[in-house]
């Protein structure tokens, strides 16, 4: 297994955060599933770890989760965005 290999490989696995919008992605597909969903996810869980579903909270949110893995002696970035998460919309757009 190479290096590349097991870089990534730490990364295949959902973290909490990516299963619970995944939770939210799959309700999504079905309007009754989500309506169901909205009624019973836990708000305080969420405000506790900072999750936000635009259903819920219509105003733009400034969350941006991205796990910074730096590897500075060769000058490289690598940001790992979870996924998942709900597409923010810019400031300009919510006008």
């Amino acid at each position: 297994m190479t290096n590349y290999d097991t870089f990534l490989g730490k990364y295949e696995e959902l973290n909490e955060e990516e299963l619970f919008y995944k939770q939210y992605h799959v309700a999504k597909q079905d309007q009754y599933i989500l309506k169901e969903y909205l009624l019973n996810v836990d708000r305080k869980e969420m405000d506790k770890h900072g999750y936000w579903i635009p259903e819920l909270d219509f105003k733009s949110s400034d969350y941006l989760n991205e796990q910074i893995i730096d590897k500075k002696e060769d000058n490289i970035r690598v940001l790992k965005h979870n996924r998942y998460t709900p597409h923010v919309r810019p400031q300009a757009c919510l006008l």
